[in-house]
């Protein structure tokens, strides 16, 4: 089985639309599989358990579904030309996703008046990003840096190591640092782009 092959099979196996024949195959090659491709196979699970948290509908595709996607796969693999599937350009993402304004979920508050949204989450390049909104007057306590993070504010004051940060403001931080007390007097909306080990260990 090759690698876009085995993919394919793992991230439908992982939002539960896997059956028939192509279950089987996977689970054959789950029995002969060593342990490092079954921990890579595992990822596929995290992210898509991650996601579906933060779906706006609980709503499970009909099965029809899945079959119209692999019809859609198979037709767009068959008219590759030939001798260009290595090329850089001919690979198209199969698969995009959007949050707009008001939609996915809320993540449990780490502290009175945070509150933020997990807006994407790549663990094999380990980072989370994480749309936030702190209220005025807002102190977010000290904490280490396991990684870099990132952090941009969108609109409002965040105070940072003695800086104040506005609209359009970038601050970032080595791996391995300590911030002090982060603090806003007016409230701010910030991006954060964290380290997803250190995000899912919350």
């Amino acid at each position: 089985m090759n690698a876009e092959r085995l993919q394919e099979l793992a991230a439908l196996n992982a939002i539960g639309t896997l059956d028939g024949t192509d279950l089987s195959e996977f689970n054959q090659f789950l029995a002969k599989a060593d342990h490092a491709s079954k921990a890579e196979l595992a990822s596929f699970n995290n992210v898509a358990a991650l996601i579906a948290a933060a779906r706006q509908s609980p709503c499970r595709p009909a099965p029809a579904v899945k079959t119209k996607l692999m019809e859609k796969i198979h037709a767009a693999a068959a008219k590759k030309p030939a001798g260009h599937e290595t090329e850089p350009h001919a690979a198209k993402p199969s698969i995009f996703r959007f949050v707009r304004h008001g939609e996915g979920e809320w993540l449990p508050p780490l502290i009175p008046g945070v509150r933020a949204k997990l807006l994407s989450l790549d663990v094999a390049r380990n980072y989370a990003m994480i749309y936030a909104e702190l209220e005025a007057g807002v102190r977010y306590p000290q904490h280490h840096h396991s990684a870099g993070e990132e952090c941009y504010v969108l609109t409002g004051d965040l105070c940072v190591e003695g800086h104040e940060l506005g609209q359009g403001d970038f601050h970032h931080a080595e791996g391995g640092s300590d911030h002090d007390e982060l603090t806003s007097k007016h409230g701010c909306t910030a991006i954060f782009v964290v380290p997803a080990d250190a995000f899912l260990e919350k």
